[in-house]
């Protein structure tokens, strides 16, 4: 998400997005009914990237993804209590991508992150936030 941030904020600059942002919605909704968003989330970032002019990226992303929604469930890792923080993370990456600010964009897609990382580091006896 990072290694094509230009290139995602140069194909959405000035673009409206309204599947991207029903997406968004249902993940919300998911998650203020204590529900995983797991297709949805991966429905918003296959969709986001697939404007992007690299297979390999397309494909990287797609591979973390599988081994991100396998390996966190085998392993016992919990729901972060943070994770509205994710859904507000996907709304802030869109915004930033359609104003063509590349700054926010990458910030949004660390606040994405950061639950996943949070709740690895917790199941791991890691710093407490």
């Amino acid at each position: 998400d990072l290694g094509v941030a230009e290139e995602l904020v140069a194909t959405y600059r000035g673009t409206t997005n309204e599947h991207l942002r029903e997406l968004v919605d249902r993940m919300r909704l998911r998650s203020e009914a204590g529900e995983t968003f797991v297709e949805e989330d991966g429905e918003f970032h296959r969709e986001l990237l697939s404007q992007v002019d690299n297979t390999i990226v397309r494909q990287l992303v797609g591979a973390f993804w599988e081994v991100h929604t396998s390996v966190v469930p085998m392993l016992g890792i919990p729901t972060s209590a943070d994770i509205a923080t994710t859904v507000e993370a996907h709304g802030e990456m869109l915004d930033a991508l359609e104003a063509g600010d590349v700054a926010a964009y990458q910030e949004a897609v660390l606040n994405h992150y950061r639950p996943l990382q949070h709740a690895i580091e917790q199941s791991l006896g890691g710093p407490e936030r």
